[in-house]
């Protein structure tokens, strides 16, 4: 941006071409974004930074909000993985043993 500016400052004119090419450098896009982005993400839960985007961007909103529904969704899914689990083996276990007893002329 330092030599865009002398540029124009020497020459009294705008050069757009070179506008757009500091406008759409990866380095200059990625430093954009950290500076204005850096804090706000790391300081702002996602249920509120989807809500707080929705007059802005609402697809991006809606991105960041699927984010943290699913990652509710993870948190509250080991606890009934686990007890729908030991429920489930109890009930194969229960299974197995009379499959075997029947099959051994136990039953």
């Amino acid at each position: 941006m330092a030599l865009w500016l002398l540029h124009e400052h020497i020459t009294n004119e705008p050069d757009n071409k070179i506008w757009r090419q500091y406008e759409n450098d990866p380095f200059i896009l990625r430093l954009r974004a950290k500076n204005l982005m850096t804090d706000f993400l790391t300081r702002v839960p996602y249920p509120e930074l989807a809500h707080s985007l929705l007059e802005t961007n609402r697809g991006l909103a809606a991105q960041i909000a699927g984010i943290a529904f699913e990652r509710m969704v993870r948190r509250q899914a080991p606890r009934e993985r686990r007890e729908c689990h030991s429920k489930s083996a109890s009930h194969e276990l229960g299974h197995h043993t009379r499959a075997r007893s029947f099959r051994m002329g136990r039953f």
